[in-house]
């Protein structure tokens, strides 16, 4: 009866933040930080022997393998005076996990510096996302080299469903030819009913193209209220695409940086596009101020566009498909 109530005790605590959460587990970015001494004081082992602290780039992905799908877990991510650099993708492949750093939100578009997690393989991902309903928000992504792959992927068909993705910037430094995206479908059907809201994308190299920022294979997916910035001589060929049924891209705003001392002017090759043969995504309420490119391209005049305007005329006129900004 003492051990029960040991554990009812525990539990109470752990799930005040939120009350209906399963395990909280926490990473930090170094045992050299100050406040490592102090967070291994106060959660040291669940009852059942866990751990409930872990440390650095690995041990996020340690923490993950210590969530339970369905549980509702959280790995709440500290903020660091170090990078927490990983060499392998951070899979999460369990069902309705929160990745989150809580330090990093605040802004309304975005995260704060908190901490920055920078993959130091090339061609690999931060994120490999499998598992259905999972959150993640409040992190700084950062990406320096050539890769063919992505910041957060979703790899396999079916997998990765009902995604929640907000308050992330994703800064991503184009070196070389081949650059991947900040956010990938990369399995037709992947990351279905996904909301992907309120983060900032900012592509920088002089020179250099992104071929997408973000490219989801979805359907029903909402891609909305998000900064995308073409930053320092950068080209964006397409900002944002959704290709499925019934996906919705609204309310986001686009910039292209003009040229400055030393910098070419950056550029989009479209802002936001649909597929011609797949006239299924919505497009409204988009703003974009941009040199050259065009706001919205593909798609059919009249049927899938509403309210998005351009810099043309200090973005008095609508523009519809194919309109340049």
């Amino acid at each position: 009866m003492i051990k029960n109530r040991l554990i009812n005790l525990q539990e109470s605590v752990d799930n005040t933040i939120p009350m209906t959460a399963g395990r909280i587990f926490y990473v930090i970015g170094s045992r050299t930080e100050p406040a490592y001494a102090d967070l291994l004081r106060r959660n040291d082992k669940y009852l059942d022997g866990v751990e409930k602290v872990y440390v650095g780039g690995p041990g996020i992905q340690s923490a993950l393998d210590a969530c339970v799908s369905k549980r509702n877990d959280y790995v709440i991510v500290l903020p660091s005076t170090v990078h927490y650099d990983l060499t392998t993708p951070l899979i999460m492949s369990k069902k309705n996990v929160h990745l989150l750093c809580p330090a990093g939100m605040g802004h309304g578009v975005g995260s704060t510096n908190a901490l920055l997690i920078h993959q130091n393989t090339a061609n690999t991902n931060i994120i490999t996302l499998t598992g259905d309903s999972c959150e993640i928000a409040g992190f700084w992504f950062r990406t320096f080299t050539s890769t063919t792959a992505s910041v957060i992927q979703f790899s396999e068909a079916s997998k990765g469903q009902c995604a929640n993705i907000h308050h992330n910037t994703f800064t991503q430094q184009l070196s070389g030819a081949t650059n991947g995206y900040a956010i990938s479908g990369a399995a037709g059907g992947s990351g279905n009913y996904s909301n992907i809201h309120h983060n900032r994308f900012t592509v920088t190299g002089n020179g250099l193209t992104l071929t997408h920022c973000v490219k989801l294979l979805t359907t029903q997916s909402v891609f909305a209220n998000n900064d995308m910035h073409a930053m320092n001589g950068a080209t964006i060929g397409i900002g944002v695409q959704c290709v499925g049924v019934g996906s919705v891209i609204k309310n986001n705003y686009f910039y292209a940086h003009p040229s400055s001392v030393g910098i070419a002017a950056s550029a989009f090759g479209a802002c936001i596009y649909v597929d011609a043969t797949n006239d299924s995504t919505c497009v409204i309420g988009n703003i974009g101020a941009v040199a050259t490119g065009t706001m919205v391209q593909g798609g059919t005049n009249d049927v899938m566009y509403s309210r998005n305007f351009g810099a043309v005329d200090g973005g008095k006129v609508p523009v519809d498909q194919d309109v340049d900004t």
